[in-house]
């Protein structure tokens, strides 16, 4: 995500929201506010009750010390990576090797990021995705039209606009996939 913010501060954007829940990503942007060059929001809380957290100030009002600090101190004590440490005796530990994770090698043999050009999660997933709508679907309050999808059968609404208009079987073969997806499979 911080990845995603700093390439957007150096690609001209002024201000960049994150949206997580997740105290880890609280704190390492509090760390990396000072290298990001953009105002930095945390976007947290549910649909009734959104917070939109000025991550740049909060840093500001703290300090680059403190916030220096609070990540290492939050990787020893409580962050979601503390587990790492579990495994701190094995040696040589079975790592895999970053292309294909995320990660291309370009014609210098340098690591370089591989944007993601797919779609965000497989399509079974994404047909999953339902919205609670209790009145005809809108932006934005409509997960499935913020997502650009269809309502589907697991919709809490089934009467609003956005039902597909007929659903059409489709033979699927391996052979129709191109594997750009950057998924964890090995071939």
């Amino acid at each position: 995500m911080l990845l995603h913010a700093n390439h957007a501060s150096q690609n001209g954007y002024k201000t960049t929201v994150i949206v997580s829940e997740d105290t880890d990503v609280m704190i390492l942007c509090l760390g990396h506010c000072k290298e990001i060059n953009c105002a930095m929001y945390l976007k947290c809380g549910t649909h009734n009750r959104t917070r939109y957290i000025n991550m740049s100030s909060l840093a500001e009002l703290h300090g680059d010390d403190l916030c220096d600090a609070l990540v290492g101190v939050h990787a020893f004590t409580g962050c979601d990576s503390a587990a790492v440490w579990s495994h701190c005796l094995e040696g040589q530990p079975d790592i895999p090797e970053p292309n294909r994770h995320g990660w291309k090698t370009d014609d210098k043999g340098m690591l370089m990021l591989d944007w993601m050009r797919g779609p965000p999660a497989p399509m079974a997933v994404l047909e999953l995705m339902a919205c609670k709508c209790g009145r005809p679907c809108k932006l934005p309050d409509c997960s499935c039209l913020a997502n650009k999808l269809k309502c589907t059968e697991m919709c809490k609404l089934q009467t609003c606009t956005n039902q597909r208009e007929e659903d059409v079987e489709v033979a699927v073969t391996l052979d129709d996939y191109d594997d750009d997806d950057n998924d964890d499979d090995d071939d």
